[in-house]
């Protein structure tokens, strides 16, 4: 764990993240399950609209915005094991839904971005890209994907 968070914060100190318990991932299993299937069913717009109204199960406090980052990384680890469990062909959106509301199901306030290329000569599979954002910084993707693409929608707006 250390060196994964040396690699992520580039610090050399441990930071302590909340643990995450059976419970908890229990519950991000099931809200994740819940949305791949609204997702399938009734489409994106049916699943941004339920993931809009998640209240927070728990609220965190974080010391600084590190901790927040890590912890966040924690869930979006979990998440995204689940979502390859049940529908590895997910595409980027409904993985980005899905962790987006696992997220914001524990009071983290991250946004799905949707995103268009930014030039046409990019030598990118897709058009558009979906990821999550919290704090401006992209939680399941990596940084330079905010310079392929200009964003075209934030979920929920700022």
């Amino acid at each position: 764990m250390k060196y994964a968070q040396l690699l992520i914060t580039g610090q050399s100190t441990i930071i302590d993240v909340p643990a995450i318990n059976f419970i908890l991932k229990t519950r991000i299993l099931f809200t994740t399950l819940y949305l791949l299937r609204l997702y399938k069913k009734k489409g994106a717009t049916e699943a941004i609209n339920f993931f809009k109204k998640i209240q927070p199960y728990r609220k965190y406090n974080f010391s600084n915005e590190i901790q927040e980052h890590l912890f966040a990384r924690t869930i979006v680890s979990w998440t995204q094991v689940f979502i390859n469990l049940i529908h590895k062909e997910a595409l980027c959106l409904e993985r980005s839904i899905a962790i987006c509301a696992s997220l914001r199901y524990l009071g983290l306030q991250s946004q799905v971005i949707i995103a268009r290329k930014a030039t046409m000569n990019a030598s990118l599979r897709f058009e558009f890209h979906a990821w999550v954002e919290l704090c401006c910084l992209p939680i399941n993707d990596v940084l330079p994907a905010k310079t392929k693409f200009t964003e075209v929608y934030r979920i929920p707006e700022r």
